[in-house]
């Protein structure tokens, strides 16, 4: 077996890091090195003291003096790991352009909103724009108001360092596991500990590489880390190669987020910002939203045709940019009888939502500053996503138009509210998609006034290359489904194309 996931290379060019981040990161090192030395020293302790006899008692009380030593060293060195993030703290007020070589690192914007960024980019030489890349790789990858091509070639380093990084504890786990009795990797005990969080996010920068890496290439993994199973759904993803794109990628904090752009943000004269919902991490939801994505992207085209740009025409940034809920329901046992009853998840919590809108109207208005004004920008959320654009619609005015698929609400009554203009709101609902109706998070957005409601009756589409009878939506998870009549609702709303209303007088 290779050592790491990169095939035995060597890790990734470091670049020059920030000397406060440096500082921090060794202190976190040191942490676990520390961590880990305790509890080997503990083994040997219990294995010394098993192993006592009178025979030997010069021995143990050796062992006792040498232990008591190195437990008074590890009391000790507990306190280095936070003296050293409180030199971090010192160092980035004091030395905030120092990098860890001792070189001076280029000036970074002093205001961060997206314009603002867009505009300092601007204002930078060839040679200036190179040094900031190379030397800040991480902040650009995620800093709003950049050029997706910066953020892109950004992200892809970081994406290589992040699984050089976190890869090899889990391999050497893999391979000890297989040395033992050649079983599977060990499950772990606990709801959501440490170890199970790194493995996720390793899984899902894993297959984020595999999203941007020809089909069949080789990870090097075991598929006891990431199984075939869960590969074999970049099939089903119409999206080419040389037109999918990393647009974030940030792996400082659990959950693993990113952003993925299907198509190229150069040329698309409509882009797409999809918000998905409940249960959507990296490692669970990533293929799916690039497929459902594609799906959009591909009706939209073939609404437009070619002469209008067809699919080149239609870009959509996935934003996994937040932590979403992570169920729906759950089990737990009401009072002290053990009954255990389902109850409601995560997924009625707002404040996922509350986090999640700010980071999603700053996104926004950085697509807005790199794209321009002449591009139509559409909100586009699912489920929990939807409501998630509902707060962040209060906040932003950059989006031309908005569609909500499954929504349980939008934080609001009044849709006024919301910076939308007029007739540029669309809201689908899907046959026996009982989210829409449970009122979680406002009224049925359906209902509203001002709300063009978009049902899932089928009916005769007209494309410029022919016609096509669309097919019944069906459920929560329906919406994008190939040939439905919601996806080419979805897509002609998409593309600025009248929807006619399509609900029976009954229902509305």
């Amino acid at each position: 077996m290779s050592r790491g996931v990169d095939n035995g290379q060597d890790p990734p060019a470091a670049f020059m890091r920030h000397l406060s981040t440096e500082i921090r990161s060794a202190a976190e090192d040191l942490e676990h090195a520390l961590t880990r030395c305790e509890s080997l020293h503990d083994q040997f302790v219990r294995a010394a003291e098993d192993s006592r006899t009178w025979g030997r008692l010069e021995e143990a009380l050796t062992d006792e003096l040498r232990h008591r030593r190195l437990a008074i060293r590890f009391l000790t060195a507990a306190a280095i790991p936070d003296l050293l993030r409180s030199e971090a703290d010192t160092a980035a007020i004091r030395f905030p352009d120092l990098a860890a070589t001792g070189e001076r690192l280029p000036p970074l914007p002093a205001d961060t909103a997206p314009a603002a960024v867009a505009s300092w980019w601007d204002g930078l030489s060839p040679a200036e724009k190179q040094v900031v890349t190379e030397r800040t790789t991480s902040w650009c990858g995620r800093t709003d108001g950049l050029p997706a091509a910066v953020r892109h070639n950004a992200n892809l380093i970081t994406l290589a360092e992040e699984i050089h990084a976190r890869a090899g504890g889990v391999l050497d786990e893999v391979a000890a596991a297989s040395a033992s009795d050649g079983g599977p990797l060990p499950r772990h005990t606990g709801t959501d500990d440490a170890d199970d969080r790194e493995r996720r996010d390793l899984r899902g920068l894993l297959k984020l590489r595999a999203l941007l890496s020809p089909l069949g290439t080789d990870l090097g993994v075991p598929e006891s880390v990431v199984p075939a199973e869960s590969l074999a759904a970049l099939d089903d993803i119409t999206t080419p190669l040389d037109q999918r794109g990393l647009y974030l990628l940030d792996a400082r904090e659990y959950p693993l987020r990113t952003a993925v752009v299907l198509g190229d943000l150069e040329r698309a004269h409509t882009v797409v910002l999809h918000v998905p919902g409940t249960t959507t991490t990296v490692d669970l939801r990533l293929y799916r939203e690039a497929m459902w994505m594609s799906a959009l992207r591909d009706e939209a085209g073939r609404i437009l045709g070619d002469d209008r740009g067809g699919r080149d025409g239609i870009a959509v940034v996935d934003w996994i940019g937040y932590r979403a809920p992570y169920d729906i329901a759950t089990r737990r046992a009401l009072g002290e009888s053990g009954i255990r009853w389902i109850v409601p998840g995560e997924a009625t919590d707002r404040t996922y939502a509350r986090q999640a809108a700010p980071l999603l109207a700053r996104c926004a208005q950085g697509l807005r500053a790199t794209l321009g004004p002449d591009v139509r920008l559409v909100a586009s959320g699912h489920s929990y996503g939807a409501s998630v654009l509902g707060l962040a619609l209060t906040q932003t005015e950059v989006f031309d138009a908005c569609i909500v698929t499954g929504c349980p609400g939008l934080f609001t009554s009044d849709i006024s509210t919301l910076h939308v203009p007029d007739g540029q709101f669309y809201a689908a609902v899907a046959t026996g998609d009982v989210v829409t109706r449970l009122g979680i998070f406002g009224p049925e957005v359906n209902r509203l006034p001002g709300v063009h409601s978009l049902a899932p009756v089928p009916h005769l589409a007209v494309y410029p290359d022919g016609k096509a009878w669309t097919r019944f939506n069906m459920g929560h998870e329906s919406y994008y489904d190939r040939g439905s009549s919601l996806l080419h609702d979805l897509a002609a709303a998409v593309v600025g194309e009248d929807v006619p209303h399509r609900w029976p007088s009954w229902a509305t």
